[in-house]
């Protein structure tokens, strides 16, 4: 079977706005992230565990059991600021939970 092929032809003013309202649609079709709102700062190991008021074996285990999130850079271990603040409160509450059971 033969298809029938339409020639149509545009100003260039219609053709802007023609491709402008397909990039505007396919725009609004996508899922948009909210960017941070500051840039996030990184500290030590040590940093960390010195606001956690824990020693460093005690923050590798935190990260392993999941209640801080650390990032390797090369051999070391970095923490967002936020995160380790976060950590603080629910590390606080782990601490004085554990008598009560």
């Amino acid at each position: 079977m033969a298809q029938k092929l339409f020639l149509t032809s545009y100003l260039p003013q219609e053709l802007e706005a023609l491709i402008l309202n397909c990039l505007l649609k396919a725009n609004e079709a996508r899922p948009h992230k909210e960017p941070p709102t500051e840039p996030e700062d990184y500290i030590t190991a040590k940093q960390a565990a010195s606001m956690l008021h824990v020693s460093r074996p005690t923050l590798t285990k935190l990260v392993r059991e999941g209640h801080l999130k650390g990032f390797r850079l090369g051999r070391n271990l970095r923490f967002k600021t936020g995160d380790v603040r976060r950590a603080l409160q629910s590390i606080s509450s782990i601490k004085y939970s554990r008598g009560q059971m």
